[in-house]
């Protein structure tokens, strides 16, 4: 992905990666494949370690945490955000109409 829009026309050849919480951690982890095209991140609110600030904070596993998370990545990743559990699922892309795979 990164070499075909290092390609682009629209493309001056830097990329920069950017992103807030799970879209920053996608970020940060583009960055570290240290692809020479990609010249800087802006990464906000990510999670050093997902599993003990999130998922099992003092150590007592969140199961719902995790239930959740992963039909939200799932539905990100498969561009079916619609399908997300609440509060993120129909309620939350009610402004989105018309955007394919956010709406019906």
């Amino acid at each position: 992905m990164l070499n075909w829009i290092s390609q682009q026309s629209w493309c001056n050849g830097s990329i920069f990666c950017y992103g807030i919480s799970y879209d920053a951690m996608a970020a940060m982890f583009t960055v570290s494949y240290k692809h020479p095209n990609v010249k800087a991140c802006a990464s906000l609110f990510s999670y050093f370690d997902v599993y003990s600030d999130l998922g099992a904070p003092g150590g007592v596993l969140l199961k719902y945490f995790f239930d959740n998370w992963n039909q939200l990545v799932h539905a990100l990743d498969s561009g079916r955000l619609i399908e997300a559990p609440p509060p993120i699922g129909a309620s939350f892309v009610a402004g989105f109409k018309g955007v394919k795979g956010v709406s019906k």
